[in-house]
């Protein structure tokens, strides 16, 4: 089947007796990834993007996806347009286990932890960022365009609303920007955006 079935009739609620996206999403069920069908399905949705226009894809959740489910919608929609480009959150720091081959570039959280303890947490100075970001580096392996590099993304507060100082942000951003890897700027923080005032979900602004 396509779906992930605990048992039926399903139920509202966090136990619907079906799996399910986490953080209690549970009017998101999760597919069965292996399932031939599934996989034609994903391959054949970012096939017919791809021919609509799309420049590129986003992957959420990358490390939960089979290498073989991949490399199938990958080649699907690089059939269609060579150029396109294909990239991954990557949250795990392994990020050459999707990048080798498969996708263009993943998400390097571990680099923008090191960014936070530089310019947010003041744990490192410049001498010791700088040496954490040639280890990461060689830890990471692959080319560096093959890592994507930011200060915050859509889950995540901004990193203005961290620090509270401009000038820490603008720096922060200044090493995205200036770094081998891919940048991958926020929207809204190059005008300096902040976040609203809430703050468990202050990065929804």
């Amino acid at each position: 089947g396509w779906f992930r079935i605990h048992r039926h009739p399903f139920h509202e609620g966090f136990d619907p007796g079906y799996a399910h996206y986490q953080k209690g999403q549970w009017r998101e069920p999760l597919l069965e990834t292996g399932e031939p069908e599934v996989i034609d399905y994903l391959a054949g949705t970012f096939e017919r993007w791809a021919r609509f226009g799309a420049d590129g894809f986003r992957v959420d959740a990358a490390a939960d996806v089979p290498l073989g489910l991949l490399r199938r919608v990958a080649a699907a929609a690089r059939a269609v347009s060579p150029e396109i480009a294909l990239f991954g959150e990557m949250i795990p720091e392994n990020l050459h286990r999707v990048t080798a081959g498969i996708l263009d570039a993943a998400t390097d959280f571990p680099a923008q932890e090191a960014l936070y303890d530089w310019v947010w947490r003041r744990r490192a100075g410049a001498g010791e960022t700088g040496r954490k970001a040639a280890w990461r580096r060689f830890d990471r392996g692959g080319p560096g365009y093959t890592a994507l590099a930011f200060t915050a993304t859509h889950d995540q507060h901004r990193l203005l609303t961290l620090t509270g100082d401009v000038r820490s942000t603008r720096l922060g951003h200044l090493r995205v920007l200036l770094g081998a890897a891919v940048p991958a700027i926020y929207y809204g923080d190059e005008v300096g955006l902040r976040g609203a005032g809430t703050p468990s979900r202050d990065f929804e602004d």
